[in-house]
């Protein structure tokens, strides 16, 4: 188990995955392996885009998988493949999103509560 603490996400039809919750440092990974899925391409087509996006999260969050359940040997001409990875990736932002919902102070809504702006609080209703 990581610092951050794991969770697990059931998706159907394919089984029950278990994520590292994410950190800082995550983050800079997820970013390096959207990196490396594109192989450095300034500007990649949207497709390699997206797919980079979906796939790295999965694979750097992932502790555990379901049996048999391997991105880097999926068939990348079996759209069951594509459509598999855009569940399990769907699945574990929308776990993330749940997470940082319900860590906002009295359930405020995105874009809702006080903030600072260079050092100034701006209450909610502005």
């Amino acid at each position: 188990m990581s610092v951050a603490g794991t969770f697990t996400v059931e998706v159907a039809g394919i089984g029950l995955f278990k994520f590292r919750r994410r950190t800082m440092r995550d983050e800079f990974r997820i970013e390096a392996e959207i990196s490396r899925l594109t192989e450095g391409v300034a500007t990649p087509t949207e497709t390699l885009a997206a797919m980079a996006q979906t796939v790295a999260p999965v694979k750097v969050l992932l502790e555990e998988c379901p049996k048999g359940w391997n991105i880097d040997a999926m068939d990348p001409f079996d759209v069951e493949s594509y459509r598999q990875l855009a569940l399990v990736c769907s699945k574990l932002l929308e776990k993330e999103k749940f997470f940082r919902d319900s860590l906002r102070p009295g359930g405020a809504a995105a874009g809702q509560g006080a903030v600072a702006v260079a050092g100034v609080s701006v209450p909610a209703e502005v």
